[in-house]
C-alpha cells in the first residue's frame, strides 16, 4: 500500500481492528478513534518519541497491540503477572456476563511504568497499574507524593517503635530503608 500510494500519489484511509496494521513503521501514521465522556467520537495521532518506538516493537512482538483497539489497559509487572490476571478477569467476565474490552500487558517491571503511561495516555487510552505494594509506596513511580510517603514512613516507623516485639525489628529496619 505505501509504495502504491507513493506511486500513484494516493491517499487511503483505513478503519480496522486488524492487529496487522499497528507496528512500529506504521504508528507514526495511526489515528485513534475514541469516544470522551461516552458521547462523541475524537481522534488524535500523536507524535511519537524513539524510546516510545521501542515500546511499539514490544506490543508487536508480544502480540500485544490489541492495546489500541481496548477501552482501558491495565499495566502489570511481569509475564505471570499478566497470565494470571488475564485468566482471572475472563473467568470474572463469564460468571458476572460482563463484556469489557480490557487488556493487560506485562511491562517489564516497575521501571517501565512511566515510559507505559505517557505513551497510552498519548492516545487517550485509560490504563491502570496492578503492582506490588512497595512499588505503589515508591514516590519515584509517581503513585504518590514525596510528602505523602514521608507521612506514612512516620506512621509506620512510630506504630512499630511503640510495639515491643523482637520480631518487628527486621520490619522496623527494613522501613527506615524505604
Amino acid at each position: 500500500m505505501e509504495k502504491a500510494a507513493r506511486d500513484l500519489e494516493l491517499q487511503f484511509i483505513i478503519v480496522t481492528h486488524s492487529l496487522l496494521f499497528v507496528n512500529s513503521k506504521t504508528i507514526h501514521k495511526i489515528h485513534r478513534f475514541y469516544k470522551e465522556n461516552g458521547k462523541w467520537t475524537k481522534s488524535n495521532s500523536p507524535t511519537i518519541t524513539s524510546n516510545e518506538n521501542i515500546l511499539m516493537d514490544i506490543l508487536t512482538y508480544s502480540n500485544s497491540v490489541k492495546i489500541f483497539f481496548a477501552s482501558k489497559v491495565v499495566l502489570v509487572e511481569g509475564d505471570s503477572d499478566e497470565y494470571f490476571y488475564r485468566y482471572f478477569y475472563e473467568y470474572y467476565k463469564k460468571i458476572n456476563n460482563k463484556k469489557d474490552d480490557l487488556e493487560f500487558i506485562d511491562i517489564w517491571g516497575k521501571d517501565h511504568f512511566k515510559n507505559w503511561k505517557t505513551f497510552l495516555t498519548k492516545y487517550n487510552i485509560p490504563c491502570f497499574y496492578i503492582g506490588d505494594l512497595d512499588n505503589v509506596l515508591n514516590p519515584e513511580l509517581g503513585f504518590i507524593t514525596r510528602s505523602t510517603h514521608t507521612r506514612y514512613q512516620k506512621k509506620l516507623l512510630s506504630q512499630v517503635k511503640k510495639t515491643k516485639s523482637k520480631s518487628l525489628n527486621n520490619s522496623f529496619n527494613f522501613l527506615e530503608i524505604l
